[in-house]
């Protein structure tokens, strides 16, 4: 975009917002295109969901917040690796048969 006089400072924020969203797409992709492995595969909280019905969105999203399961963030959306979702599982599974002991 050429800025000279007549250019607006709406014209330039519609240019600003559009290299952001263009970069993040652009970022998305390629962070997608790196996981080839099913393991590192990415997937979106809403796959979680239909991969792991055990698990709910407030329960993943507390695990993140309390850093117990890490996620990859871009934008407004979180991506989970296959293998973190399981190892998160698995510790659960533990803490939950050490209670259950009578």
């Amino acid at each position: 975009m050429n800025i000279n006089q007549n250019t607006n400072l709406s014209d330039i924020l519609y240019a600003i917002a559009d290299f952001v969203k263009n970069y993040e797409t652009k970022e998305k992709n390629e962070l997608l295109k790196q996981t080839n492995n099913e393991d590192d595969k990415l997937y979106k909280l809403k796959e979680i969901l239909e991969l792991y019905p055990m698990l709910t969105t407030y329960s993943v999203n507390k695990a993140v917040n309390e850093n117990r399961l890490t996620s990859t963030q871009l934008g407004k959306t979180r991506f989970y690796k296959k293998k973190d979702i399981e190892a998160f599982l698995d510790s659960n599974k533990n803490n939950a048969n050490r209670y259950r002991k009578f």
